[in-house]
């Protein structure tokens, strides 16, 4: 199980990688830029939603009985999140110095 997890996070890594190598000898664009931008996107859809983070105050005074929504946060998705947001830092700051 750890081997399965551990495959999909090197692939959230990797892919965006290759894809920049394979898209910058296409258009001859460098490819942090275009791993930074798959990277950014991977970001966007991989940050939990905004519901999590809010309780319904009113209807727990209303009704003290009121159960909001089960958290669901897996580590493995905090992990994933992690190196994505690493590896687009990584991506910006080597096309900062690419093009200085």
């Amino acid at each position: 199980m750890k081997k399965k997890k551990m495959m999909k996070n090197l692939n959230f890594v990797i892919l965006p990688l290759l894809l920049g190598v394979c898209i910058s000898l296409i258009w001859n664009i460098p490819f942090f830029a275009v791993s930074g931008a798959i990277y950014f996107v991977l970001l966007v859809f991989l940050v939990p939603s905004v519901d999590f983070a809010f309780t319904d105050f009113n209807t727990i005074r209303i009704n003290p009985h009121y159960r909001g929504r089960r958290k669901i946060i897996l580590s493995n998705d905090t992990l994933t999140l992690v190196l994505v947001l690493i590896a687009l830092i990584v991506s910006v700051v080597l096309s900062y110095f690419y093009y200085r």
